[in-house]
């Protein structure tokens, strides 16, 4: 992968994730926390963050899966969950590198809240500048523009990059 297709480097990055800590930090002093990364693509984004955080939340992920159809929000649904008893009464932070649309965290936060959750929170390194859902805390504000890297790939490739580049026409 060429470098020269940078859009956000290791190092901005990093100065994101540390600011995203501080934000999970503040706004869930005196929590019962769970942060619950959307996989497969924010892996990267919550263990870097996890390493800057100096509380000790709860930490699960959630798999979403978008129906073979039409692409509406209401196609998604819930391949990795976990036990009701873990968002009961608790505080959760939604995570994820990337918010497009929103869909995927309007749908994981209404099911949690379902299940019991007593706060949703949710935060986004990348939000799309057209997201009808805007996170509650966001790194940068990105075009449509395509990209990958740092959890987001193309093919499945890519994921591990440390940086986010414009994804390249081959």
């Amino acid at each position: 992968m060429n470098m020269s297709n940078t859009i956000y480097s290791a190092d901005q990055i990093s100065t994101k994730t540390t600011e995203c800590a501080n934000w999970i930090d503040r706004i869930t002093k005196n929590s019962d926390v769970v942060l619950v990364p959307i996989l497969q693509s924010s892996f990267m984004f919550a263990t870097d963050v996890c390493k800057r955080l100096q509380s000790a939340p709860a930490l699960d992920f959630c798999g979403i899966m978008r129906y073979e159809s039409d692409g509406s929000p209401e196609d998604l649904y819930m391949y990795k969950g976990v036990d009701m008893a873990t968002y009961n009464n608790k505080t959760i932070v939604i995570m994820d590198v990337l918010c497009s649309t929103g869909s995927t965290m309007n749908f994981v936060s209404k099911f949690l809240l379902q299940w019991g959750a007593k706060k949703v929170y949710t935060a986004a390194l990348l939000t799309r500048q057209f997201s009808t859902h805007k996170p509650n805390w966001t790194g940068y504000t990105i075009s449509d523009e395509s990209i990958i890297g740092y959890g987001i790939d193309k093919n499945y490739k890519h994921r591990t990059l440390n940086y986010i580049a414009h994804e390249q026409e081959n």
